[in-house]
């Protein structure tokens, strides 16, 4: 399992600074399947903005930067299997809410 605690603090700071509405730890890093080389992965949701897919790449570059890990960010409107959906959504940490 990941500690996402020690790490809060940056991440809001980053999410606030890019515009994100809120951002959701879910997956692995939730649970004993966890290991050294697993990525971490968040939903996300951003404010409305023209400049969207710009911060989204910086919201991912932050991340991987701050995290020392890979970051996949999933927007929950673009995955379109509702089965699935709610099977990545049981178990979660939220990271961030505006």
């Amino acid at each position: 399992m990941f500690n996402i605690e020690p790490y809060l603090d940056k991440i809001q700071r980053i999410c606030k600074d890019l515009g994100v509405r809120e951002l959701t730890l879910f997956g692995s890093a939730l649970t004993d399947d966890f290991h050294v080389d697993s990525d971490l992965d968040f939903f996300v949701e951003l404010n409305d903005s023209p400049k969207g897919l710009r911060r989204y790449l910086a919201l991912n570059l932050e991340l991987e930067k701050l995290l020392n890990r890979p970051v996949d960010l999933v927007m929950p409107n673009a995955v379109r299997n509702e089965v699935l959906l709610q099977r990545m959504r049981q178990k979660v940490r939220n990271c961030y809410a505006a």
